[in-house]
């Protein structure tokens, strides 16, 4: 019978007491069935295992997986897996909105590589390689075209994770996006070469002093007029020379 079948199992179990000094212990019991000389069950026996060790270490895991899923759910910044083939093991909301993925599963299991710009592949290789297979860290500007086609610049760091038993398994990269300062960059480039340009194009002197006189910019003009090369006058006090 299913009674009888239960009766002659073997069965073990985990139950937590509290000791005299108030503290709480977990033990393990395990029990089994015992016959007699003719295979008769007479009862059961069991023992007790004092497992408080194991069970306060698997709570002290479960609540550092906790605190580092609630981090890596709400941190700003891209913070991914990858294995060594670029391939995708996991990639917290921030990192999947820089990518333009909807979802997680989307990307889960696929190669980072192909959203990178092609100019900066080999690059990206360089780097997973350097983490996977020396343990060195590396830092990467890098820009990609999401699956959405938006075009950012972003700077990743990364890592290597280690294995107790492999060794280094895979790749740990925090990222944030720099589009913004790469802009900022570019158009500030523009804008000096904008006004470079006008400098060295004006039909007149142009030149630029700090408060104590020191000569830093010296125009064509300014060059052809007073007859100084650029290179005579720049660092040059402009009142040693002209006054």
């Amino acid at each position: 019978s299913e009674e009888s079948n239960k009766e002659l199992s073997e069965f073990a179990m985990e139950f937590p007491i509290i000791n005299k000094d108030g503290e709480e212990r977990w033990l393990e019991h395990n029990c089994h069935p015992v016959y007699n000389e003719h295979g008769e069950f007479i009862g059961r026996n069991g023992n007790n295992r004092d497992v408080t060790n194991r069970k306060q270490a698997e709570r002290a895991l479960k609540e550092s997986e906790e605190k580092f899923h609630t981090i890596f759910d709400v941190e700003p910044e891209c913070v991914k897996i990858l294995n060594p083939d670029f391939t995708l093991v996991t990639m917290n909301p921030a990192g999947l909105a820089m990518i333009d993925a909807e979802s997680f599963d989307l990307v889960r299991g696929e190669s980072m590589l192909p959203i990178v710009d092609p100019e900066f592949r080999e690059a990206f290789k360089n780097l997973t390689d350097d983490v996977c297979k020396h343990g060195k860290s590396g830092t990467l500007e890098f820009r990609i075209t999401g699956l959405k086609g938006a075009v950012r610049w972003l700077e990743t760091h990364a890592v290597p994770l280690y294995d107790s038993k492999e060794g280094i398994t895979k790749l740990l990269g925090v990222t944030r996006d720099i589009s913004d300062r790469k802009r900022a960059a570019e158009e500030l480039n523009e804008t000096n070469a904008f006004l470079e340009n006008i400098i060295e194009t004006a039909n007149a002197i142009v030149l630029i002093l700090d408060e104590d006189g020191i000569i830093y910019t010296f125009n064509k003009f300014a060059e052809q007029l007073t007859g100084y090369q650029r290179n005579e006058v720049i660092d040059k006090n402009w009142f040693d020379l002209f006054i």
